[in-house]
């Protein structure tokens, strides 16, 4: 898809993962855990970093809306793209439409230790795939409400800096389809 489509083409991707769970148990020096990632429209907006975005009034708007006006071509590419602040989620944008394909790899969790690392983002762990040479991190924490996982946040880069602790052996996977009323909105 062309650059003047790469946005559309990021909701696109995102929207197909809408009525999909994944379900992971994995295994690492004798820890189990079990990992449940669902996935809603409103998480969207944060995964692209659009709130970096400040300069672009049309994304002052509810994420649920925001995600839609983009399916819809009622925010394009040429509209974020003039944002002074765009080079901040450009590998966002470039990566995004691989999340399904890093998402069914069978070696893609680590334990995320932010103090490790020196970073602030809050997340438990980081789902990764190497795409055309970068390390595609996909961090994720859980909503306790839900007692599932979500994604909080979403970029590329060359080092290794995230990616510090030993991968987790994946025991199984299912991806879980939900029912079609998840995307009636």
């Amino acid at each position: 898809m062309d650059k003047l489509n790469k946005l559309k083409e990021c909701a696109f991707a995102f929207n197909k993962l809408l009525n999909k769970e994944y379900y992971i148990k994995a295994v690492r020096k004798d820890k189990i855990i079990e990992v449940r990632l669902f996935f809603e429209k409103e998480h969207f907006y944060h995964l692209l970093g659009l709130h970096k975005l400040r300069d672009i009034e049309q994304l002052k708007i509810n994420s649920v809306k925001l995600f839609d006006n983009i399916l819809n071509e009622k925010i394009t590419y040429k509209d974020i793209s003039s944002s002074r602040f765009f080079d901040d989620i450009s590998d966002r944008i470039e990566y995004l439409p691989y999340l399904e394909q890093i998402l069914d790899d069978e070696k893609t969790i680590i334990k995320y230790n932010k103090s490790r690392c020196k970073s602030s983002i809050d997340a438990k762990y980081i789902l990764y795939g190497k795409i055309n040479g970068l390390n595609v991190h996909y961090f994720i924490d859980i909503d306790e409400k839900k007692q599932k996982y979500f994604g909080r946040t979403f970029f590329a880069r060359q080092d290794y800096i995230y990616l510090q602790d030993s991968p987790y052996k994946i025991l199984e996977k299912i991806v879980i389809f939900k029912t079609s009323e998840v995307n009636n909105s």
